[in-house]
């Protein structure tokens, strides 16, 4: 290269005789820019040995962000609602309104951080509350 700068290359020799016995040999060197190759199996070492570090890296098991605790009311609830009733006959057997158990679940909800009674009830059991 007329930069100076160091190339990998791979080099071949083919060797051609004739039948004559007088003439020489015709030696032909075919020579073929290999850089790029190189360069990206070094890439590719390099990544093994990254992906051999993240494997080694012991784990740190990742705890649940606290939360407010649910009152007694709310975890009962949500037990019930975990057991497959339906709101309707958690309000009834409850003996309260069913705006009331809309009440409890929305704060559920805002406590767990979730959006619907089976996020909250997968994220209590997950948590253990439940």
């Amino acid at each position: 290269m007329s930069s100076g700068a160091w190339i990998w290359i791979n080099v071949s020799i083919l060797v051609y005789c004739d039948d004559d016995a007088n003439k020489d040999p015709l030696i032909v060197h075919l020579a073929r820019d290999i850089t790029l190759q190189k360069e990206a199996e070094h890439l590719n070492q390099q990544i093994v040995e990254l992906v051999r570090q993240i494997a080694q890296t012991p784990r740190i098991e990742a705890r649940p962000a606290p939360i407010v605790p649910l009152s007694g009311q709310e975890s009962s609830i949500l037990q019930d609602i975990g057991a497959g009733k339906d709101p309707t006959t958690v309000a009834r057997e409850r003996q309260i309104a069913p705006g009331t158990l809309r009440n409890h679940l929305h704060r559920v909800n805002q406590k767990l951080g979730t959006r619907t009674r089976l996020e909250a009830v997968i994220e209590a059991k997950r948590r253990g509350i439940i």
